[in-house]
């Protein structure tokens, strides 16, 4: 089976940024805040646009925000799934619909509703101060004190 190869345009697109803003690769990946490399590698199409270099981009060009690159990304991803998994995706079978949900047989009554939040309220209670915050390393008890007294 021939597989066809999905053509990434991110890195044509940061391209076209790069000459269109008149500065060089380096200039422009000291201003996104990355190594040359880094953004050499995107260019080659041979690293893929993660999130915080979707907020870098969009900071520096803000024309684009941080989604419309992601959004470029994940359509690409999906592309690039669908075919390399096409055969395993053919043979799954979908679920059938959930049966719908019986209707209550009763209303909630105003006292179960308080009960239940009542005892709620008592294992909230029941939970100590060390519990809710736990400390990252463990209390060093208090120093003694000394004596002002003069004596040892």
């Amino acid at each position: 089976m021939n597989r066809i190869a999905i053509q990434n345009p991110i890195p044509e697109m940061i391209a076209e940024l790069i000459e269109a803003s008149g500065r060089t690769k380096t200039g422009v990946a000291a201003a996104l805040g990355i190594p040359a490399s880094r953004l050499s590698e995107l260019l080659a199409g041979r690293l893929r646009l993660n999130a915080e270099l979707a907020l870098r981009l969009a900071r520096v060009w803000p024309d684009a925000d941080a989604g419309y690159w992601l959004n470029i990304q994940n359509e690409l991803d999906l592309r690039e799934a669908r075919t390399a998994k096409a055969a395993a995706l053919r043979r799954l079978k979908p679920m059938k619909p959930m049966k719908p949900a019986a209707p209550p047989s009763e209303k909630p009554r105003p006292e179960r509703m308080a009960a239940g939040l009542f005892r709620v309220r008592e294992r909230v209670q029941k939970i100590t101060p060390a519990e809710k915050c736990p400390s990252p390393r463990p209390i060093m008890p208090s120093r003694p004190q000394r004596s002002t007294d003069g004596a040892s």
